[in-house]
């Protein structure tokens, strides 16, 4: 995973998250915070998943689908 990742919560109106990708290879993941927090949980594995499956970074494909499976349980086993 190239560059440093920033989570941002703040309200949101239009998504419950997003990844923004600078010109120096950081991340920046934003949350919802209208959200409840198993809401905003959910919403920072789906997008750091997006991080780490780069080469399909903003799509749902299958790499993306393993990360997220990943992130998912090293936080639900801990």
């Amino acid at each position: 995973m190239p560059g440093r990742v920033a989570v941002i919560r703040r309200p949101c109106k239009k998504f419950e998250g997003s990844t923004r990708l600078n010109s120096i290879g950081d991340y920046t993941i934003y949350v919802n915070s209208d959200l409840e927090w198993s809401g905003q949980v959910d919403t920072l594995i789906h997008e750091w998943a997006h991080v780490l499956a780069i080469e399909e970074a903003f799509e749902h494909g299958d790499s993306w689908g393993l990360k997220f499976a990943e992130v998912y349980r090293s936080i639900t086993e801990k």
